[in-house]
């Protein structure tokens, strides 16, 4: 009798687990994604809040590990793609926002010069 055993190649049930692993990965981005587009204001944020911040980086940095072991390198470099994405979002929010300072800026400064050169009317009485 032979005591080797002939195992499938490419089982249908390991290849559900590593898809699995690589979908809880992903809805850990997506939850990153939500907590990046919160507006909550930081004196506005709980205790909840922030046990909620925590869960989701901790489930991220976990999740990221358990596709490292299925898909070496694709779970580090998952994060680091996504941090770079949110890296470019947040600088492009904040161009978009000096941009906005600058025009404000420039109606003032017209306002204040359109006051200035007004002469009072004297009203009668």
């Amino acid at each position: 009798m032979e005591d080797d055993f002939n195992l499938p190649e490419g089982s249908s049930y390991m290849n559900s687990r590593k898809e699995d692993v690589r979908k809880k990965f992903v809805e850990c981005l997506e939850d990153f994604k939500k907590l990046l587009a919160d507006k909550t204001h930081p004196d506005n944020q709980t205790n909840a809040y922030h046990s909620n911040v925590k869960s989701v980086l901790t489930r991220m940095l976990s999740s990221a590990d358990s596709l490292d072991k299925v898909f070496p390198g694709e779970g580090i470099f998952g994060l680091i793609a996504m941090n770079f994405r949110s890296n470019l979002k947040l600088k492009d929010q904040m161009v978009l926002m000096e941009v906005r300072i600058r025009e404000l800026e420039n109606e003032v400064r017209k306002s204040r010069t359109l006051d200035v050169t007004k002469k009072p009317q004297n009203k009668p009485k």
